[in-house]
């Protein structure tokens, strides 16, 4: 039962994250699909959003040449900051495909595709 569930919401996922009304969240959003830390009253949400992702990538204390492994990626806004900010190399996972699209579009426009490596997978059932 468990495993009919998983498929069905993989399936509704599947269809929100390719809907196109998502695309344009992701590009208000600058790739970035989380929440963002605004420190200051005037704090900008593009600002807010580098400061959660350089807040969480702190926390993990990444090295360069590191492998890190993002699920639910996106459009990889995230794995793009790792890879520029830290020096890691990235395998980033993503239910859709139209985000893994985007992401591999967004990431070779900035000259990081040999360091992020896009994978459809379900984060249920990934393939590492």
């Amino acid at each position: 039962m468990a495993g009919n569930r998983i498929g069905l919401n993989a399936a509704r996922a599947r269809s929100q994250y390719d809907a196109p009304m998502y695309r344009l969240l992701m590009e208000a959003y600058g790739g970035n699909s989380h929440m963002g830390i605004f420190d200051r009253a005037d704090t900008s949400l593009p600002d807010a959003l580098k400061a959660a992702n350089a807040h969480l990538s702190a926390m993990a204390s990444l090295s360069a040449g590191e492998q890190v492994l993002e699920v639910a990626c996106g459009v990889g806004g995230t794995a793009r900051h790792l890879v520029q900010s830290h020096g890691v190399a990235v395998t980033a996972t993503n239910i859709a495909a139209i985000q893994l699209s985007d992401a591999r579009d967004l990431t070779a426009a900035c000259g990081l595709g040999g360091q992020i490596r896009f994978v459809g997978a379900d984060f249920h059932h990934l393939p590492f």
